[in-house]
Formats: structure tokens, sequence, C-alpha cells
């Protein structure tokens, strides 16, 4: 009984040493409150079903000039931003033989030539009012097009974050974990048009939701990720059957014959929970006290 008692001493003694070093460090750590950042996206992988026309993208090796920020398809020769089309001697909307629909990422002002998004953002309830961060735009160019053409099916787009602390103190610059949207595309039929059905999607399952964690400087903090700075919402379960999906998805519609932009964001929030080894700790002062009160009273 005497073994089991010391034992039980001990373990407590270790705890409290435990629970002691941890608090100690996490009262002596820097939440940071100011961020600055940098973030751009690319495409990263893409599907398209088989069909005519003309399909670019970065995997294309025929395409190899395509660049990582354009997913298009349709006419060979059209246009999907009507904009860089020659003038036409003959005005009018180029028919679906002649079109082309895109997605393309852009920055806070642009909708089609990629590029490096920078700012700052606050920590959420920390600083300033500045507590979301813009980053890249995702087009749209939803022309009609052929149903025979080759069309969009699914694919990969890749965003990139780095932070650097700038409030209460500058600290190091610091890659944020990378974000993977695997993402679905649903065409739908483009004729005959007039209603929501016309409406194409894309959307990607909510796993990415619930936020991402990343650690700086011995503090956690979880990246919130926004479109038009609000959270997404959930498609309809129709529009996940659509889309490929087996259970909940998020995303957004396109109207056909339409320019939709969506801006995509993100916020940051500390996160205060005790860490695992803190859990641990209480875990074994709990188990050491009772260990003690059951040898006492044998």
């Amino acid at each position: 009984m005497n073994i089991l008692k010391n034992f039980s001493k001990q373990l407590r003694m270790i705890a409290l040493l435990l629970i002691y070093a941890l608090a100690s460090n996490h009262a002596n750590a820097t939440i940071i409150t100011e961020w600055s950042y940098t973030t751009w996206a690319e495409w990263t992988a893409s599907a398209f079903s088989s069909g005519g026309g003309t399909i670019n993208n970065h995997d294309d090796d025929s395409n190899s000039a395509t660049p990582d920020y354009e997913l298009s398809w349709g006419a060979t020769d059209g246009f999907f931003n009507q904009a860089d089309a020659p003038e036409q001697e003959e005005p009018g909307a180029p028919t679906p033989a002649a079109n082309r629909s895109a997605l393309t990422i852009g920055q806070y002002e642009t909708t089609q030539d990629g590029g490096l998004q920078v700012g700052t953002v606050n920590t959420i309830g920390f600083g300033g009012p500045d507590e979301h961060g813009e980053g890249i735009s995702i087009t749209h160019w939803n022309n009609p097009i052929l149903a025979s053409y080759a069309t969009l099916m699914s694919g990969q787009l890749t965003d990139y974050l780095t932070l650097e602390a700038t409030q209460p103190d500058p600290g190091p610059e610091k890659d944020a974990p990378t974000i993977e949207f695997d993402f679905n595309f649903a065409e739908t039929p483009n004729a005959p048009c007039g209603g929501p059905g016309c409406d194409d999607l894309f959307g990607f399952q909510t796993d990415i939701l619930g936020g991402v964690l990343f650690n700086y400087e011995n503090e956690l903090y979880v990246i919130n990720l926004l479109v038009d700075g609000d959270p997404f919402e959930e498609l309809s379960g129709t529009d996940c059957t659509t889309l490929g999906f087996d259970g909940a998805c998020a995303g957004f519609r396109t109207q056909e014959a339409a320019i939709t932009t969506k801006q995509f964001g993100f916020e940051i929030r500390h996160v205060p929970e005790p860490s695992t080894l803190m859990l641990l700790a209480l875990g074994i002062f709990f188990i050491g006290a009772r260990k003690q009160r059951f040898s006492v009273n044998r």
C-alpha cells in the first residue's frame, strides 16, 4: 500500500509540475492581434467531359502556355470574354457554336489575370475592425455553348496564404496551411433556357468549412473561409446530387449568359482552449488523486 501511495504522490507531483510549466508557457505566449498577408491561387487539377471544341487547362500539354488561373472550354476560335473578341461586321451576340465558357482566378478588382492579393487583417476579437482578409476572386463566364462541346466536370483550386505577425510585435513570416478546394462543376443544358434549371453549379464538399487550424509561435489559430464577406452557405440536396456529392456541399449557382464573380476571403480566430498536453496533465493529476484516496481508505 505504501508503494501505491508513494507512486500516486509522484504522479501528482509530476502532473502539477507539468501543469505549472504549461500554464506558465501559455501565460507568457503572445497572441497576435494583427497580421499582414499575401495570398494567391491556381487551378491544380481539372477533368473535362468528352466532346468537341477546345479545352484550355494547365495540364494539357498541347496548351502549355495556358495560365494556371484559367480553365476554359468551347469553340476553338471563340472567346469567353467578349471584350477580347475582335469587332464583328454584324453586331449581335455570338452563337453557342462560337462561344467559350470559363472559370478564371483574379484579384480584388480583376477577374481573369491571377496575381497576388496582399493586405492586413486583425484577429477576431483583438485589435482593430479589419477582421476580414480579402482573397482571390473566381469568375464564371457562363456563355451558352453547344451541347456537343466538352465541358468542365471537376477540378481542384489550391490557395496559398502567407502570414506575418505585425502586432503587438513584428514576427517571422510563416506559410499558413495550403488550402485545397476539391470542387465539382455542373454545366446544365443551355437550351431551352428561361429558369433556374439553366443555372450552372460550382460546389465542394463541406469538410473545409469547419476552419483550418495552424500554429504560430506556440499559439493555435483557425482560418475561417468566406465568400463575398460571409460564411459559405450549403447548397440544396438536389444541387449536391447534381454535382455528384453524397452528402452536404457548399458553393454557388451562376446564371446562364451571365458573368458571375465571387470574392473569396478569410478571417483568423485565436483558439483559447487548453492544449492536449494540458488535458493529459490534468488527467494524470486526477488519476493520481483518486489512487491516493483509494490507498488511504484501504
